[in-house]
C-alpha cells in the first residue's frame, strides 16, 4: 500500500492493537517489524540514525500519545524549540493565534508540568503544526480533549496540512464524527 501526501488516513483500533507501535515505526523509533517500509523509494531498513533524524525534522511532524514535551520548559519554549530543530523559526503571531483558537493562549508562558493533560495535548498539537512537514502523524491526539476542543484542533490541523500540501495519518480509539478520512483502516 502506498500513502500519498495531501490525503488523510485514519487508523481506528482498540487499545493494545498496535496504533502507537505503527507511529513509533514511522518515526524510526522501533525497528522490530516485518514487511517492507519505504520512504521516497528508499527502504527504511537501510536508514541510519541520521536519516531518521532528518525524516523527523524535515518531513514528518508528530503528536505522540505521550506528547514528548519538555516538562521544565514553558509551552512557548517547547513550541519554539521544535521549530528551531526543524531549521525554522516559529511564527510567534501564528502560534498565538493557534493558542487562542484552542483556548490556551493564556498558558503559553506556563511551564508544561503545570498544565493539565488536555492543555498539554493542545500545546503538542500547536508544536506539531508550527513547523514545516510533509506528513502530520497523530497518535490519539484527542484522548484528553472534549469533543468541541477536539473538533477545533482537527480543523486547525487539516487547514494547516492543506496549506502545506501535507498528508495526515491519525490513530484513534473512537470514530470522531468530524474526521473525514480519505481512507479508513480498522484494526
Amino acid at each position: 500500500m502506498t500513502l500519498t501526501p495531501n490525503a488523510i488516513y485514519q487508523v481506528l483500533a482498540s487499545s493494545g492493537s498496535g496504533k502507537t507501535t505503527l507511529v513509533s515505526i514511522l518515526a524510526g523509533l522501533r525497528g522490530d517489524y516485518s514487511g517492507l517500509l519505504r520512504f521516497e523509494n528508499k527502504t527504511a531498513a537501510t536508514y541510519k540514525p541520521a536519516d531518521w533524524s532528518f525524516w523527523r525534522s524535515t518531513q514528518a511532524s508528530f503528536v505522540y500519545q505521550d506528547l514528548r514535551l519538555f516538562p521544565e520548559l514553558s509551552a512557548a519554549d517547547n513550541i519554539a524549540l521544535a521549530a528551531v530543530l526543524s531549521g525554522e523559526a516559529a511564527n510567534e503571531t501564528r502560534v498565538e493565534e493557534m493558542a487562542e483558537m484552542l483556548g490556551v493562549s493564556h498558558k503559553l508562558d506556563t511551564v508544561i508540568k503545570q498544565l493539565s493533560f488536555g492543555q498539554m495535548q493542545r500545546m503538542a498539537i500547536i508544536r506539531a503544526i508550527s513547523r514545516p512537514y510533509r506528513w502530520l502523524i497523530l497518535d490519539e491526539p484527542f484522548s484528553h480533549l472534549d469533543l468541541k476542543n477536539a473538533e477545533t484542533a482537527w480543523q486547525l490541523m487539516v487547514t494547516d496540512a492543506r496549506q502545506k500540501n501535507a498528508g495526515i495519518l491519525i490513530t484513534s480509539l473512537d470514530p470522531y464524527p468530524f474526521i473525514q478520512a480519505d481512507r479508513l483502516f480498522v484494526l
